[in-house]
């Protein structure tokens, strides 16, 4: 049986993982808007019930940001490791423009742009083991 796409015994577990937002997280006054100095990309997934599709929508557009749409649940991350990673590497491979004004490396910028990934999605980044 699934929940949203995602195997049961997997959404328990991963429900059970979940820890609280840090206090700091939504009570630390922002002192600059990264999203608007440096290039983006976005993953939305459309069927996302959590946040909504058109909420993710809405926050690519105003970054400016490539963007990619999956059809996929919130829990992107479990469903679509593949797009993810597709999304990540494209962002990679892209991004140069402006690092210097942002004191930013490349890898920094990719490690970012990974968390943004993860932040967006309202996930942990979960990179899941694969028995071959």
């Amino acid at each position: 049986m699934t929940s949203n796409r995602v195997v049961r015994d997997r959404a328990c577990a991963l429900a059970a993982s979940q820890q609280p937002a840090a206090v700091a997280a939504g009570s630390e006054p922002t002192t600059a808007v990264v999203w608007k100095a440096i290039p983006s990309w976005s993953l939305v997934a459309t069927d996302d019930r959590t946040i909504g599709t058109e909420n993710l929508r809405f926050m690519a557009k105003r970054a400016g940001s490539t963007t990619v749409e999956v059809d996929a649940p919130h829990a992107v991350l479990e469903t679509n490791p593949d797009d993810v990673t597709d999304l990540i590497l494209q962002a990679a491979h892209g991004s140069h423009p402006r690092l210097a004004k942002t004191g930013a490396n490349e890898q920094t910028t990719v490690l970012g742009g990974a968390a943004v990934l993860a932040t967006a999605g309202g996930t942990a980044l979960v990179v899941p083991s694969r028995r071959t």
